[in-house]
């Protein structure tokens, strides 16, 4: 699998990791010879044990210097990678031996990666061991794997599945999933304390931890059902649960726990997971899903977590289909929904955004990939040269075939033949009825097309008669409004606009491009939260001078 990966976001970024270590799709146990419920607490003790911690004693600052690592860890991850491409390279010759000869020593140096004691499971299974095979599956499992598509599928387990073992894990894959997610989310609440908000939604395997105000939380979850309403009709069909196999294949999906945390808690995770080498960028970090420990971390209810929240959806359609589909559909589809607007009927409408600015002015400068390209773009370059408009271009091919009313067509066609082609073109071609040659002609000039979105006030432009800063991930901040305009629309010093016309406004890009349906001297509803009570108040727009 791709190595870790980060998405650009704009002002504030989101990251989503995969795997870290794998020949392949990542290949776990101590033996339960005695009773299966001794793996069941198994997995509950590794989880509690195996999810890096926050540094306890992190500062206020992110960039607060912090000691570097010392020349044995940097030997020992040296060490561990060279010992990875070795185990690769020997499963690629199909020599599982020498595979497992370089896992086991790998395993001492990562004790808790799930993923080496999986390909440790395939090296025995290939050599005949089944009984050994399934002691390694199960504490690959212990540790966080949770890929039951790929247990019962992957070919190099073969030998593993005749085992008394196997068949239990599998009988009872209900029961470690529900332990595995409750053992997080303790986790969680340990790391987190008694402050936080914990709610468990069991309709959409989700579990929060939230320092929000309550009801800003209640709004952003009444957005994520939405929104998921959204995502299972037009991309992600296979996860809907209105018959009782849906049901029953939706039980099979891992819990995810959503952090939403103080900007001090988000600061301290941030160097926990990024070190003090990535601390002049943590302003740049929105938030991660992790795949690997199903968390997702977002210091804001907008963007960020609508897009990240996607990332759950995608994962789950990919696990079930058994498909590890490239970084620009991920992230171009997580990256749709990052704006929208509600519909008279309440309905979702995606919407232009800061992202199709971008897109525009590739079109017209000459600049824009063609789809072939893009597709192509290996992970490390799509997150690391030019991520920004990467990630922008990945959004407007969704949002093109969104407007032909064909993303839904689009994607089931890829999934079905994502065997033949895992970049897409061909799914392009047979939808669309073109080659690709004439669909990248049209696809460049319906972007020259796209709507300019407001990403910054113009003079003329509608504004509030406000002075508002700070983006709180909640909403944003009066800050420095002369006493008389704030006291004439009822409102105060401190605080925070969560929404304009009912339409949220978590961060200034939300704001911006909302008010840009409006002119001035228009007069908006302005929601907004003053400590734990909440209003509303009537705002006169002026032009921005």
């Amino acid at each position: 699998m791709p190595p870790d990966r980060r998405c650009e976001r704009g002002p504030a970024s989101s990251v989503e990791t995969t795997v870290p270590m794998s020949p392949r799709p990542p290949k776990a146990s101590r033996s339960i010879q005695t009773q299966w419920l001794y793996l069941l607490l198994c997995c509950s003790a590794a989880l509690l044990l195996s999810p890096r911690a926050l540094a306890q004693d992190a500062p206020d600052d992110p960039e607060a210097a912090q000691p570097a690592p010392d020349d044995a860890a940097q030997a020992a991850a040296l060490r561990a990678h060279d010992l990875d491409e070795a185990a690769r390279n020997a499963f690629a010759i199909h020599d599982p031996a020498a595979a497992e000869k370089a896992l086991r020593e790998l395993v001492t140096l990562t004790p808790n990666n799930f993923v080496v004691y999986y390909n440790l499971a395939c090296a025995r299974s290939l050599q005949h061991d089944g009984a050994g095979s399934c002691k390694l599956l199960v504490r690959a499992v212990e540790l966080g794997f949770d890929d039951l598509t790929q247990i019962t599928r992957d070919p190099d387990l073969e030998a593993a599945r005749t085992e008394p073992d196997y068949k239990s894990l599998v009988a009872n894959w209900d029961k470690v999933l529900e332990l595995r997610g409750d053992a997080n989310f303790n986790a969680v609440r340990q790391i987190y304390g008694p402050k936080y908000t914990y709610i468990k939604d069991d309709s959409l395997r989700l579990a929060y931890a939230s320092a929000f105000d309550p009801t800003s939380f209640a709004q952003a979850r009444t957005e994520i059902e939405r929104l998921y309403k959204w995502g299972i009709e037009n991309i992600f069909t296979d996860l809907k649960t209105d018959t009782e196999e849906g049901k029953a294949r939706a039980a099979k999906d891992p819990w995810v726990v959503v952090i939403l945390p103080t900007r001090r808690d988000f600061n301290r995770w941030a160097l926990a997971t990024y070190g003090a080498g990535a601390a002049g960028n943590f302003r740049q970090i929105g938030g991660q899903y992790s795949h690997d420990t199903k968390r997702l971390i977002a210091q804001d209810l907008g963007g960020t977590l609508r897009h990240e929240f996607f990332h759950i959806l995608h994962w789950r359609d990919m696990t079930r289909r058994g498909q590890l589909q490239p970084i620009w559909i991920q992230e171009g589809i997580a990256s749709l929904v990052e704006d929208y607007d509600l519909q008279p009927d309440g309905s979702v409408k995606i919407a232009p955004s800061w992202r199709t600015n971008m897109v525009r002015r590739l079109a017209e400068s000459n600049n824009l990939f063609k789809l072939e390209k893009l597709a192509n773009l290996p992970p490390d370059r799509f997150s690391n040269s030019n991520p920004l408009a990467n990630y922008a271009q990945s959004r407007a091919v969704c949002l093109y075939l969104l407007d032909l009313g064909k993303l839904t067509e689009w994607y089931q066609t890829y999934t079905d033949t994502y065997v033949e082609d895992p970049t897409g073109i061909q799914a392009f071609e047979r939808v669309l009825n073109a080659p690709i040659k004439d669909i990248n002609a049209d696809y460049k000039a319906w972007a020259k097309q796209l709507p300019k979105v407001a990403d910054q006030l113009r003079p003329g432009q509608a504004q509030l008669d406000l002075d508002v800063d700070g983006a709180t991930g909640e909403g944003l901040e009066i800050t420095d409004t002369p006493p008389r305009a704030i006291a004439k629309a009822g409102l105060k010093l401190g605080d925070v606009i969560t929404a304009v016309n009912g339409r949220p406004t978590r961060d200034v890009n939300e704001l911006y491009r909302i008010l840009s349906d409006y002119k001035p001297g228009d007069q908006v509803e302005v929601t907004y939260r003053r400590g734990l009570n909440h209003g509303t108040a009537k705002v006169t727009l002026k032009a921005r001078e």
